[in-house]
């Protein structure tokens, strides 16, 4: 059949069908949809990936049947030169948006032009955070002026981030707010002021954990064999930031007369300055036993191990299942806890070695005059915990045997 005005007007849907598509016999592509009492002509094709794709023409009322068929034949032909019809609608769409969102001045907008700047001036991980907050925390904002975001609006918004997310997270997303808009009135894009002002910031109280021996023995025996095993192994061992050993790379690793060290760049270090961390003889198992694929050591090739919530669920549960009750509230960020607690109570570290090991920024005062990175006494120490280590996840619940510790040299 061909489409023609008398053949549309004549078309009716087949008894017990509410949607059937009568596709035009001299161009192939080329049909009419009839819907309910919907008529819509439209064309149906492949797209790049294979996958059948329809896209609407407009209906009987609106256009001809002639005019159908040489749209139609327009649209077809640039398909088979590679132009789909639905991605320059959606490109149309976007661009649409963005001139209604230059013109208002929202959000969306603005916060687009923030992200830029700031992916100049920080680092991986401090730029992870803030686009996280502005693009998932304050999403709802987007599409509204900036200039009317009120006081209460955010107040809204921080208390439903507190009931999903917890009162530290708003938080986080309260300060990134508040820089945002900062940057956006210092660099005379808005005159409205910083709406963030004088709304609640939750209390916040520093977790306290140090994990019991009993603990770290059951997190170590079911961390499992996988990459996210390996970290949580080697960050019982000593004591770094998750994404520190989750994104480390083989040529961050080199090995000298004194043994192995790790030594991140001030790009990867939190505190912005380079961190020589000795690598024990059981950190350097684990990293051997993966395979060399690229430059990092574990996860993906450009940003390292990254799925660290799904992994410590499956973590949880296992000891769960094994000790026949979860294990109390504990994140990962606990083990660094954990192993400078240990290291000073226990096996007498100086506390400025612990704090060495662990990357901590030191007091201003310290940052002049205390320019010593301690790399042998970093490496004493940390042999001393891992065969203080070792004895604890080997050691059977019901024997406890105490330990003589010789002192860590300051």
């Amino acid at each position: 059949m061909k489409l023609t005005d008398a053949t549309v007007r004549a078309a009716s849907l087949p008894e017990g069908r509410r949607d059937v598509i009568l596709f035009d016999d001299s161009l192939k592509g080329f049909g009419l949809r009839l819907q309910g009492a919907s008529r819509r002509y439209l064309i149906q094709y492949r797209d790049a990936l294979g996958n059948d794709r329809r896209f609407n023409i407009g209906s009987t009322h609106e256009v001809t049947a002639a005019q159908a068929r040489e749209t139609a034949a327009k649209l077809l032909a640039g398909i088979k030169l590679g132009k789909y019809p639905h991605i320059e609608r959606e490109e149309r769409r976007k661009e649409a948006e963005r001139e209604l969102d230059r013109a208002n001045q929202t959000f969306g907008s603005l916060a687009q032009l923030y992200l830029e700047r700031q992916a100049r001036e920080l680092r991986s991980n401090s730029l992870k955070a803030v686009v996280y907050a502005i693009t998932k925390n304050w999403a709802p904002f987007n599409r509204v002026p900036v200039d009317q975001i009120t006081r209460r609006m955010i107040a809204e918004r921080l208390e439903q981030i507190t009931r999903e997310s917890g009162p530290v997270a708003a938080n986080r997303a309260r300060a990134k707010l508040a820089a945002f808009y900062t940057w956006a009135g210092k660099a005379g894009l808005i005159e409205c002021g910083n709406p963030v002002t004088f709304t609640i910031k939750n209390k916040e109280r520093p977790r306290q954990r140090a994990l019991e021996d009993h603990e770290l023995r059951a997190i170590w025996q079911h961390a499992g064999d996988d990459a996210y095993g390996k970290i949580v192994r080697i960050l019982i061992l000593c004591g770094q930031r998750r994404t520190e050993i989750g994104a480390m790379r083989w040529s961050e690793i080199t090995v000298g007369e004194q043994g192995a060290v790790l030594t991140l760049p001030d790009v990867r270090s939190k505190t912005g300055q380079r961190h020589i961390l000795p690598l024990t003889r059981e950190v350097i198992d684990i990293i051997e036993s993966m395979p060399r694929v690229g430059d990092h050591i574990f996860g993906g090739a450009k940003v390292g191990f990254d799925d660290f919530s799904r992994s410590k669920r499956l973590l949880d549960a296992r000891i769960a299942e094994a000790l026949g009750a979860p294990l109390a509230d504990w994140h990962l960020h606990d083990l660094r806890r954990t192993v400078r607690t240990r290291m000073v109570e226990r096996l007498r570290v100086p506390v400025n070695v612990a704090e060495a090991i662990l990357n901590h920024s030191p007091p201003s005062i310290h940052k002049v005059y205390d320019v010593g990175i301690y790399v042998e006494q970093k490496r004493e120490a940390l042999e001393k915990w891992a065969a203080h280590l070792v004895a604890i996840v080997t050691a059977d619940d019901r024997k406890v045997v105490p330990m003589r510790i010789k002192e860590v040299s300051a």
